[in-house]
């Protein structure tokens, strides 16, 4: 409560978010007792909006056994809050279920969920904008501005368009729709391949959604929309929807946008935005997710685990492996994939400046040749300016490719970074057999080694009080799972 103004007695207190004063008579005599008198103490305060009715105060004042009680003599007005931009998808954003998995449940490792199909013009999404609030005013008349509403944008990658008011997002072709864990929007088709990516298949590269009946073999690229495989050895992949691999991971490079689901993983190097379902054991690997990451029923050796979401596993190190490396509650995949992102726009920009010195060297030769042809007048020679100018066409629409290439990748990039800043993290780690001595737990705003075994426990961040100052502070406590 602000400090009142008192006048004869009489004290006038208004709250601190200014939108209600408050009347309090004290020892005032009877002739400060009136109504006049209160008005003028209200203008001397400042106070002018939302005054009560004169016979609400005179009442007030006539009562003798509500002198000791305040009256609100002014009510102000509270701003009404507007509502935020929200986005309808037409189709199902999780085919692969992961996302549920964060409140407990089983896995179901051979179940992939059924995949949404659309047709060309497909409507994807729908925005509903954002509606601005009312002001209200307080008791002074000042005018108190609503909270800005928050805004939605939606984005949209290959196989996707948005109208021109960015209300609306439909397909651009048929295939497989996917919403990346950042909000971008895909329409992929697919690609089958029998057997093996190897010798046979090469390096695959795909706008769209590439199943492997077989492995991803040793030393070979996949590029894809979603990938599905029944192993990926030690091979490099990038894929900006989800992964599903019906056997293991081993000695794998994998970035990616989405969820993935695996048997195992060994030894392998991976980053993701989405969450991690790993059915029996990870060793050796070091893992990065803004998602959740779950061995539920399997183990963690060994390993470097990152989860914004958190991490659940049956057991978490042993007496013979060295300890494990956790980080909970910090988005170390979306720094990640936007460093990712900044490398690969200096690198285009470097291809780029290539490509435009080549054009600068290139013009000057194809003004010089009209002028030899005038001379010569050989149909060679025109034909030498037409494959000139064909070819200075040619790099300067890669040129315009590659400008649009890193304008669509600042876009990522703000989107990746709102997306981040908008979804909170989970700082815990859920153990239901054994996480033991000397794993490292890393959480937003503390860290700790535990000195010993903890059996079937949650480990979380807390605010708690230091005993020996009473000073608040951030610890990683262990309690009992229910």
């Amino acid at each position: 409560m602000e400090q009142g103004v008192a006048m004869g007695g009489i004290e006038i207190t208004v709250s601190e978010d200014n939108l209600t004063a408050f009347l309090q008579l004290r020892e005032a005599p009877e002739a400060a007792r009136t109504v006049q008198k209160i008005k003028e103490l209200l203008v001397s305060k400042g106070i002018r909006h939302g005054i009560v009715p004169d016979e609400v105060v005179e009442k007030y004042l006539a009562d003798p056994s509500v002198k000791t009680d305040g009256l609100e003599v002014a009510q102000g007005e509270s701003p009404a809050p507007g509502e935020d931009a929200y986005i309808t998808y037409y189709f199902d954003t999780d085919p692969l279920k992961i996302g549920t998995l964060r409140h407990g449940g089983t896995i179901d490792y051979r179940d992939r969920g059924e995949i949404p199909q659309v047709k060309k013009g497909t409507l994807l999404a729908r925005k509903e904008p954002a509606t601005a609030g009312k002001p209200g005013t307080d008791v002074f008349g000042v005018e108190i501005r609503p909270s800005q509403p928050k805004d939605a944008k939606i984005r949209c990658g290959k196989g996707a368009l948005k109208t021109q008011d960015g209300l609306r997002a439909h397909a651009t072709q048929d295939g497989e729709p996917t919403l990346s864990h950042d909000g971008k929007l895909s329409v992929f088709p697919r690609l089958l391949i029998s057997g093996d990516v190897g010798l046979k298949s090469g390096h695959v590269q795909f706008d769209g959604d590439v199943d492997v009946t077989g492995s991803v073999q040793d030393g070979f690229r996949v590029q894809a929309g979603r990938l599905t495989a029944g192993e990926i050895l030690r091979s490099d992949i990038t894929v900006s929807g989800d992964i599903m691999v019906s056997g293991g991971i081993i000695g794998a490079t994998i970035r990616g946008d989405g969820n993935l689901k695996a048997r195992f993983i060994h030894q392998a190097r991976i980053q993701l935005l989405g969450d991690i379902a790993v059915e029996k054991e990870v060793i050796d690997s070091d893992i990065t997710t803004s998602g959740a990451f779950l061995v539920q029923v399997g183990k963690i050796f060994n390993s470097r685990i990152s989860a914004k979401a958190g991490i659940e596993a049956e057991q978490i190190g042993s007496d013979e492996s060295r300890p494990c490396f956790l980080g909970v509650g910090l988005d170390e995949g979306a720094s990640a994939k936007i460093e990712y992102l900044k490398e690969l726009k200096k690198k285009k920009r470097a291809k780029r400046k290539k490509l435009e010195h080549v054009i600068e060297k290139l013009q000057p030769l194809s003004k010089e040749i009209p002028k030899k042809i005038t001379e010569l007048a050989q149909a060679q020679d025109r034909g030498m300016v037409e494959r000139v100018e064909a070819k200075i066409k040619e790099l300067q629409e890669k040129v315009e490719e590659l400008k649009s290439e890193r304008n669509t990748m600042d876009e990522d990039i703000e989107g990746i970074y709102e997306w981040s800043q908008s979804s909170g993290g989970y700082p815990v780690v859920k153990v239901h057999r054994t996480i033991y001595a000397h794993t490292v737990i890393k959480a937003p705003h503390t860290s700790t080694e535990l000195m010993r075994n903890f059996t079937g426990s949650m480990v979380t961040e807390k605010r708690v009080t230091r005993p020996s100052d009473q000073r608040e502070i951030w610890k990683l406590v262990a309690v009992p799972l229910k």
